[in-house]
């Protein structure tokens, strides 16, 4: 929390931001590592944002592995992947993704391999959630979490905006900053 006068960091021990009360100005996160593990969630039944989410995967996961090549593999930076729901993972166009930094969660009857993560862990994995669609996608993101939702950003592809900021035209300028 911070305001003209005091700046005062709080570190969180399970994990989560608690806020005895309401911040007066203004509030920053920030990461103890850089963002590797990031969710991606679209509008349903959208071929032209599921190219857009293909897009973006490859463009984080060409910014983290920069990252990591300037930290000499140091460690601080894990090996980036990108978090898809199992109806996307199932998706075609998610082949040009090296299966390495491809994860989804189980749905009843699959099998278990290695590119699954236990939907109930998506709070403790994930480090950005990213959303390409409308207010109702990033809606549904939310609904994944039960309590603290990870720092989202959003990118307006759907038909309303009004949660969804940034176009999906400026992703590149905005990831770098995040």
């Amino acid at each position: 929390k911070a305001t003209a006068d005091e700046v005062e960091l709080q570190v969180p021990v399970d994990g989560f931001v608690h806020l005895p009360r309401k911040a007066e100005t203004l509030v920053r996160l920030s990461w103890v590592r850089p963002p590797s593990t990031f969710l991606l969630i679209k509008k349903p039944g959208a071929s032209e944002i599921t190219n857009a989410m293909v897009q973006m995967a490859h463009h984080l996961l060409k910014l983290c592995t920069r990252l990591l090549d300037m930290k000499g593999g140091s460690g601080e930076v894990p090996t980036p992947y990108v978090i898809v729901e199992p109806s996307v993972y199932a998706e075609s166009a998610l082949a040009t993704i090296p299966p390495e930094h491809v994860k989804t969660w189980a749905v009843e009857g699959s099998a278990v391999g290695e590119h699954l993560v236990g939907r109930e862990l998506l709070a403790e994995l994930v480090d950005v959630v990213i959303c390409l669609g409308g207010d109702g996608t990033l809606l549904w993101a939310s609904s994944l979490f039960p309590h603290a939702m990870p720092p989202v950003i959003s990118f307006a592809m759907g038909s309303l905006g009004f949660l969804t900021p940034f176009p999906f035209a400026s992703h590149d300028a905005q990831l770098r900053k995040l």
